[in-house]
């Protein structure tokens, strides 16, 4: 998963309003990944998500928020 993901590694954040303490390796959106988690938050992220896997079946024009 590093090898493929470091190939589309950034040093700007996908969201800059979010404040973390911990040192995080972002990603440019190049890859469809499917993910499982709790909830939405208030201000539309996920709430405890979990990788599931990559989706090289799915280009990123078919990617959707399902609320």
């Amino acid at each position: 998963l590093y090898k493929i993901l470091e190939k589309a590694k950034t040093k700007k954040p996908i969201f800059p309003d979010l404040k973390l303490k911990k040192k995080i390796f972002w990603v440019s959106p190049k890859y469809v990944v499917e993910v499982k988690f709790l909830e939405y938050t208030k201000s539309l992220r996920l709430r405890a998500p979990s990788f599931i896997r990559l989706r090289f079946d799915k280009p990123l024009k078919d990617c959707v928020v399902e609320l």
